[in-house]
């Protein structure tokens, strides 16, 4: 799903008394709490992929207070932090929602046994219905791609997976001009598969030939690379959530597979199973209630593994897929499949916010996909704060 940079505004004001935080367009975002008292506020407002912006002060070993900003809906507005002498902090905040609903779609082929349709990356409008399928690029470049997705700006990235025999990098395409610029980026991946980009345009990569999964730093032009967790046997979905934790749907190459956590508080060497019951999880999604939805080609159905549950609890949703490879969510509830050897991209209808027990399942793309392999939204799962900026007045 997409999300925007993030960036980080911070301000050190000396307080008097108790402070008083408002927001100017609730309809926009909110604060809370409405009052706090402490005696040194730090102002560290950051938006992780498209989840909660959290206003933190500096603790000067007396008092602290925590303020969080919750985006709601497309805007402007301003949080405001004032104290009882006229002191001020002020965070100017932009809500954007993504500009469209479009899906973006891998696939794979042709192949001898009549299987596959003209390999590439593809965008379903959802201008009409989701009717029209434009060619973003079938080019040699993506021969056999496996995983794409966007970041804010709407630029994708492409797992190039079976380019160059799977000596294939990280494929960036530029929305400024239409897509028509591809970057390489990156270099030593294996069969590169899944990718997510974070608030901060990393790029987080299932490195399957290596059984890895890897960070790539934009700072320097993703040169800089570095593994994340271990223990994956052939890991192939990756997803983050709000906060930075990176779900993993690892397929187990030739054994049976699972769905990960990479944990990011600690530096990412936190691994954690999620769920059970799994064959060959591939695509993974997660949506702004950090519940993760799993493309498990090997048992041929989409799940829902619960965060309410502490992640035990797996639904089963919808029926009739075979081998799905890819998942993603919007911020509806609806969940879209790559059902691979059903030659289908597909939609799920939530109902209320989430996939009923028998849902409403519709195709996209009018017929033209012959395996699908991966998808992923224009819109991501929540509103994003997507800019913020601050200054401070002292008090007197």
């Amino acid at each position: 799903m997409g999300s925007a940079n993030a960036k980080i505004f911070t301000a050190t004001i000396q307080f008097a008394g108790n402070l008083t935080a408002t927001s100017s367009n609730t309809a926009c975002a909110t604060v809370s709490p409405s009052t706090a008292s402490p005696s040194i506020l730090k102002v560290n407002a950051r938006q992780a992929f498209a989840a909660l912006a959290t206003v933190k002060p500096f603790d000067n070993g007396t008092k602290s207070a925590t303020f969080t900003v919750t985006p709601v809906g497309a805007g402007n507005c301003t949080i405001t932090i004032t104290d009882k002498k006229g002191g001020t902090a002020t965070v100017a905040v932009t809500v954007i929602l993504s500009p469209g609903g479009n899906v973006y779609v891998t696939q794979w082929g042709p192949y001898a046994n009549g299987t596959g349709g003209v390999p590439g990356v593809y965008e379903i409008l959802a201008a009409g219905g989701y009717t029209t399928v434009n060619t973003i690029n079938s080019g040699p470049l993506f021969t056999e791609p496996l995983g794409v997705s966007l970041d804010g700006s709407g630029n994708l990235f492409v797992g190039g997976y079976g380019y160059n025999g799977g000596n294939a990098p990280v494929f960036e395409l530029l929305a400024a001009g239409g897509y028509t610029t591809v970057n390489s980026l990156g270099s030593g991946f294996y069969a590169p598969a899944g990718v997510a980009p974070d608030a901060n345009d990393n790029v987080f990569v299932a490195d399957s030939g290596n059984h890895q999964v890897k960070e790539m730093f934009a700072a320097g032009g993703y040169t800089t690379i570095t593994p994340i967790g271990s223990g994956f046997a052939y890991p192939i979905g990756v997803a983050l959530d709000a906060t930075g934790n990176v779900f993993v749907g690892d397929s187990g190459g030739g054994s049976t597979g699972a769905v990960y956590e990479i944990v990011a508080a600690g530096g990412y060497t936190n691994v954690k199973t999620l769920g059970s019951g799994f064959a060959h999880p591939y695509g993974v999604a997660v949506d702004g209630n950090d519940n993760v939805y799993v493309a498990d080609t090997g048992t041929s159905a989409v799940y829902e593994i619960t965060a309410a549950s502490g992640y035990t609890a797996v639904n089963t949703l919808g029926s009739g897929f075979l081998n799905p490879e890819g998942v993603a969510v919007d911020g509806s509830g609806n969940v879209y499949v790559a059902d691979s050897n059903n030659n289908a991209v597909k939609e799920m209808l939530a109902v209320g916010g989430s996939i009923p027990a028998s849902p409403t399942i519709v195709s996209l793309g009018s017929g033209f996909f012959n395996f699908p392999t991966a998808i992923a939204l224009q819109n991501p799962a929540v509103p994003s704060i997507m800019r913020y900026h601050g200054k401070t007045r002292k008090s007197r």
